[in-house]
């Protein structure tokens, strides 16, 4: 994923910044019908955790969870805390299939 990002442009990285801008789906978060887990880091300045949560609450049944001391790419900067946390909320819904 980093060597990824490297090779992408700052015009590139600058129009997907600003096509954000407009892209505001909060009323259809209600509509989301299947399994959720929003799993933020506690220093993700990017997706703070209280929008996040906040977030959560507006999804039907989401699971929240904050992984501490970690930030927006919490899956690269602890793979092993953020698989662990993913891997309980899957095997909680297949348990309850």
């Amino acid at each position: 994923a980093i060597r990824c990002m490297e090779r992408v442009t700052d015009e590139t990285f600058r129009a997907g910044v600003l096509s954000l801008i407009d892209f505001d789906r909060r009323a259809n978060l209600s509509r989301i019908d299947v399994p959720t887990l929003l799993l933020v880091g506690s220093e993700d300045p990017n997706a703070p955790p209280s929008m996040m949560e906040k977030m959560a609450g507006k999804i039907p049944g989401a699971i929240y969870s904050c992984l501490e001391g970690l930030g927006h790419l919490a899956h690269l900067e602890n793979p092993e805390r953020f698989n662990q946390a993913l891997h309980e909320f899957l095997s909680q819904r297949a348990q309850s299939m």
